[in-house]
C-alpha cells in the first residue's frame, strides 16, 4: 500500500486542540474511548512517556521507525504532534484505515497548513471539555460555511421580473399620420422630428426623395460700351 494514499474519508479526519503538558491525559481518554480498534500513536522522536501507553493493541512509533516498517498498519491514527515536514504527515496518514486525530498544541499551527495544502482540505476541528486552551486563543484555519440556496415563491419571482422589466428598452411606437390642423399642417402621433413633411402621411424617404430645385435665375449678357 502506498504511504501517501489517503484511505480514511475527511469526517474521519479529526484535530483536538490541546497543551503540550495535558497531551499524556488526552492520549489515555481517545484510548479507552476506542478500545476495540488498532491504534498507532506517532510522534517526531522517541517519547518514553508514550511507551508506557503501549499495548497489544496501541502501537508506538516515531517518523523513523514508521518509515522503516513498510506494513503496519492501524484503524486509527493519533499525531501525538506535527512533523516539520508535512509530507512526513501524509506518511502517517496513509497507515490509517479508519479515522486520523491530531493532538495540537498552539505553537504548531504553522505545521497545519502545509498538510491542508497536500490534502486540498481544511482538516475539522474537536475541542474536548478540559483540554482546551483556556484564554489562549488557538488561530486555525477554518471551513467557511456553506451557502444556503433560497428558492424564490412565485410572487419574488414576479416582482423581480418587473423590477427588471423597468430597465428593459421599450419598444418606440409607430408614428402615424392624423390629418391636418387648419394651417395645412400636417398632424402626427410622434414628435416633431418624426414627422412626415409631406404631410400625406405616407412613409419619409430619405434615400431616394428628389432633391428639391432652387430658383431659376436668367443672366443676361452685360452689353459693351460704345467708345
Amino acid at each position: 500500500m502506498s504511504e501517501n494514499k489517503i484511505l480514511i474519508k475527511h469526517n474521519k479526519h479529526r484535530i483536538h486542540p490541546c497543551p503540550n503538558e495535558q497531551k499524556i491525559e488526552l492520549l489515555k481518554l481517545i484510548i479507552a474511548e476506542n478500545s476495540s480498534k488498532k491504534i498507532l500513536i506517532v510522534s517526531c522522536e522517541e517519547n518514553e512517556d508514550l511507551q508506557e501507553l503501549a499495548s497489544k493493541k496501541v502501537l508506538v512509533m516515531n517518523d523513523k521507525d514508521l518509515y522503516n516498517s513498510k506494513e503496519t498498519t492501524c484503524d486509527l491514527l493519533i499525531s501525538y504532534e506535527l512533523p516539520k515536514v508535512s509530507l512526513v504527515y501524509m506518511s502517517r496518514l496513509g497507515r490509517a484505515k479508519q479515522g486520523a486525530i491530531i493532538l495540537l498544541d498552539a505553537s504548531e499551527q504553522k505545521e497545519l497548513y502545509p498538510i491542508e495544502t497536500l490534502i486540498g482540505k481544511v482538516i475539522r476541528i474537536e475541542k474536548i471539555e478540559g483540554f482546551e486552551h483556556g484564554n489562549l486563543k488557538l488561530t486555525i484555519a477554518k471551513e467557511r460555511p456553506t451557502a444556503e440556496y433560497k428558492f424564490k415563491t412565485e410572487l419574488e419571482k414576479q416582482e423581480a421580473k418587473e423590477k427588471a422589466d423597468q430597465w428593459k428598452k421599450k419598444d418606440k411606437a409607430q408614428n402615424t399620420y392624423l390629418g391636418k390642423d387648419e394651417k395645412g399642417k400636417g398632424i402626427f402621433t410622434g414628435k416633431t422630428g418624426d414627422r412626415n413633411h409631406k404631410f400625406d402621411g405616407t412613409p419619409k424617404n430619405k434615400w431616394d426623395a428628389p432633391k428639391p430645385k432652387g430658383k431659376k435665375i436668367t443672366i443676361k449678357a452685360r452689353k459693351p460700351k460704345e467708345d
